[in-house]
């Protein structure tokens, strides 16, 4: 199985996903979308060729393996943090079958150390353990200093970690009459009391101290012969030299620090004993045991298996997987790009269409060209909804937000009640008498209310010429009834020209006397209907 990250397949994949959202989204959100497609693939690229060039070039810190495959970066990591004297060349990784652990020398390491497991496999460490072997501690300001700079450094660790990284305590009592150190090359290391948090929170050390010397006092629990019980009673001197010395230290809140506290407390028999130093004092003024080994100091090595079993594994997570993690995250962010983009449309589309409907219906039969104007953008409407419904809705308007299906059924009622407007008459017949006195051709002083509405008629087709007749019925001489008509026309058409401001030209005047009567000139009412002016409205010819 791979190791690598495959930064191609994950380019093209997320290239794919932004043309489909370009494909998808409104128009207005091209330059924006196009903008964060550049600014990712950019971090991406540089993202790549950073990693890559690490690989390269970089040496690996802590002697982490560079190609241990993915077992390796399934391995918990715990930094082991030596708080005694250091020897030479403790800065080291030891991998055994259960973790990783990497020697941390001093307080302003650590924070490095944390950083470099990060860049190593992409999260912090799995644990800190805090090693504490007391027999190794000659210097009492001095050590004690060391272990408040340690406590500070391990709180910032944990604080800048942003992540749970828990905190292990571990107690080192000296083994007698051994030179070997942490590697067991001549005693096995042999750890006895065990405090866990487990899954709950962080507790105090003096609890943790209490439940490992209950688990060292257990009835039973002292092993029979001699060197067991030589070995338990050191481990709970051990025990009680902490409670006494390291509980005021790591309880106390340090301005800044809240008190230490720890997911586990471990005890072991393991490390050296200075007869001079601070646990041998102590024990001189406590019991009457006494420290004479001179063992080499507690190294880096393979750690307690009790410690790696009750870390919470990371589980195993290769590269493909992150990969196809990560394709399923871009995936998820597209599709709800992609769902608020049909959103987007489909508001757009249903404000669209409710907008025509309600021009539609302002424009009353009074306006006619609104109507018609409406009545357009609605057939286009209709077309559009119909297609949707005939040939399937586009995936814009899709992922179940479409609501189309709904608005046709208005729409096509709409487009049903449209009647056109009746045909304006083509010839516009006025009453003499509501114009002229009996036998005048002089127009009355109210005969502008009567020409009104044919000069409105007349303003609505400035591309037509207009004629206007004159008519009479066959009372007096015909050639006084043909006179008669033509100067009531010329009369007509003057008041016209004043009225509209329309040239004289645009008017022609015809008399036609008593010759086209409506009706027989045979009583009053037939020879008022004959005495008219009639209006036509002629379309002007084009030019040859």
């Amino acid at each position: 199985m791979t190791t690598r990250y495959s930064f191609p397949a994950i380019f093209v994949w997320a290239a794919s996903l932004a043309l489909m959202l370009l494909l998808l989204t409104p128009a207005v959100w091209s330059g924006w979308l196009i903008a964060a497609s550049a600014v990712a693939a950019v971090w991406a690229w540089a993202t790549w060729r950073a990693r890559h060039a690490a690989t390269s070039t970089e040496p690996t810190p802590y002697g982490l393996p560079r190609e241990g495959g993915e077992a390796c970066h399934a391995l918990p990591v715990v930094l082991w943090c030596l708080t005694g004297d250091v020897p030479p060349g403790a800065r080291q990784m030891v991998r055994d079958a259960h973790a990783l652990w990497l020697g941390v020398e001093s307080p302003s390491a650590l924070a490095g150390a944390v950083d470099s497991v990060r860049q190593w496999r992409g999260r912090a460490p799995d644990a800190i353990a805090l090693v504490v072997a007391p027999g190794t501690m000659a210097d009492g300001p001095a050590s004690f200093g060391n272990l408040s700079a340690w406590r500070q450094a391990v709180q910032d660790a944990v604080r800048h970690a942003g992540t749970r990284m828990p905190v292990w305590l571990v107690l080192c009592a000296p083994q007698p009459g051994t030179d070997a150190g942490w590697h067991g090359r001549a005693a096995a290391p042999a750890w006895r009391g065990l405090a866990h948090a487990g899954g709950q929170r962080p507790m105090k050390l003096t609890t943790g101290l209490e439940e490992v010397a209950a688990l060292l006092d257990a009835p039973g629990r002292v092993h029979p012969a001699e060197a067991g019980l030589d070995r338990d009673i050191r481990m709970q001197a051990v025990v009680r030299w902490a409670t006494s010395m390291l509980c005021p230290l790591f309880e106390h809140a340090l301005k800044g620090h809240a008190p230490l506290r720890f997911q586990g407390i471990l005890v072991g028999e393991h490390g050296a004993c200075d007869p001079h130093g601070l646990l041998a004092q102590w024990l001189a003024q406590h019991s009457t045991l006494r420290c004479a080994s001179h063992g080499t100091p507690t190294q880096p090595g393979a750690g307690p298996q009790a410690l790696a079993g009750n870390l919470t594994p990371p589980g195993l997570r290769p590269a493909w997987a992150r990969a196809a993690l990560h394709a399923i995250v871009m995936g998820c962010l597209a599709l709800m790009v992609a769902l608020l983009a049909s959103f987007h449309n489909n508001r757009d589309l249903l404000r669209g269409v409710d907008r025509d409907l309600r021009a539609y219906a302002a424009a009353g039969p009074g306006h006619d060209a609104a109507r018609l104007t409406a009545l357009g953008r609605l057939r286009q409407d209709a077309d559009m909804l119909a297609s949707h419904a005939r040939e399937g809705v586009p995936w814009r308007l899709g992922w179940g937000l479409y609501r189309g299906d709904r608005l046709l059924p208005r729409v096509e009622e709409a487009i049903s009640t449209y009647q056109p407007p009746p045909r304006e008459p083509s010839v516009i017949t006025l009453d003499s008498l509501a114009l002229f006195a009996s036998g005048a051709s002089r127009l009355r002083p109210d005969a502008d209310r009567a020409l009104v509405g044919a000069l409105m008629q007349i303003a609505r087709h400035p591309d037509k010429r207009v004629l206007i007749a004159g008519h009479t019925d066959d009372t007096g001489s015909g050639p006084a009834n043909l006179a008669l008509s033509e100067a009531r026309a010329a009369a007509v058409r003057d008041r016209f020209v004043a009225m509209s401001g329309l040239p004289a030209s645009h008017f022609a005047i015809q008399g036609y006397g008593d010759t086209r009567p409506l009706a027989a000139n045979d009583s009053a009412v037939n020879r008022a209907r004959n005495r008219r002016v009639e209006i036509t409205l002629v379309p002007d010819l084009p030019a040859h």
